[in-house]
């Protein structure tokens, strides 16, 4: 069965530098956040925090605070069928919460997401 794993950490804490290490052993690559980028390339807009925070904020007060988990997984899912999958930058609990419900229990784990 393949596996998800979710990084998540503050700015400079290494995310990017496991990310490299996790697509170098093969692992197919998912960015939460590219929700938000394709919705400010989309409105013309460029990518800086003052122009991503109103869409962040619209996405989740439509789906609530695991609205990027939620929104993703219909692209986890379809990835996970070709094999693993490094998800970069949860944005909450509540997207661990979605994420733990739906592949949580892949091969009888019921512990930490990223040992499914």
């Amino acid at each position: 069965m393949n596996k998800l794993v979710c990084i998540t950490g503050l700015p400079g804490s290494g995310k990017s530098t496991a990310s490299d290490f996790f697509v170098k052993k093969g692992y197919q690559f998912l960015r939460f956040g590219q929700i938000t980028l394709d919705e400010v390339k989309k409105g013309g807009l460029e990518p800086t925090e003052e122009n991503e925070r109103p869409i962040r904020e619209k996405i989740r007060k439509k789906y609530g605070m695991g609205a990027f988990a939620i929104l993703n997984l219909p692209k986890f899912k379809k990835l996970l069928r070709r094999g693993n999958v490094l998800g970069d930058g949860f944005y909450s609990f509540e997207d661990y919460k979605v994420l733990k419900k739906e592949f949580g229990r892949r091969n009888n784990c019921y512990g930490r997401l990223y040992d499914c």
